[in-house]
Formats: structure tokens, C-alpha cells, sequence
């Protein structure tokens, strides 16, 4: 009956930690492009832009013409 119990105990607070590590919020909050993480990259051809605080990569519309 105690091990009963007890498996139920560990069954609660392991249910406990995956629901709290679910909620965790891990996105960058930036105000600008210089908040952004340096880790942070984007592909060739994009650029980094801040958009309602999160830092995001956005592909380049204009091609420079060589002169």
C-alpha cells in the first residue's frame, strides 16, 4: 500500500516538472536589433529586424545593381 502511495507521489511531481518546464517562455525579447542574442544569425540573402519584441530574420527584397 505505501509504495502505492509513493509511485502516486513521484507520478505528481514528475507531471509537475514537465508542465512547468512547458510554460517556460525561451524566446528573445528585444527592443531593438542590437538586444537581439549574438548567437543569433541569419542566412545570407536576410537580415535581422526587431518585430513586437522578438527578434526575426527577414529576407532581403532589394538586390544592390553592381555599378
Amino acid at each position: 500500500m505505501a509504495e502505492i502511495v509513493k509511485l502516486i507521489y513521484v507520478m505528481i511531481i514528475f507531471f509537475y516538472v514537465f508542465l512547468v518546464s512547458m510554460n517556460v517562455d525561451a524566446s528573445d525579447e528585444c527592443v531593438k536589433v542590437s538586444d537581439c542574442s549574438p548567437t543569433k544569425y541569419c542566412l545570407p540573402g536576410r537580415r535581422m529586424i526587431s518585430s513586437k519584441g522578438k527578434c526575426k530574420c527577414l529576407r532581403n527584397m532589394f538586390i544592390p545593381i553592381p555599378e
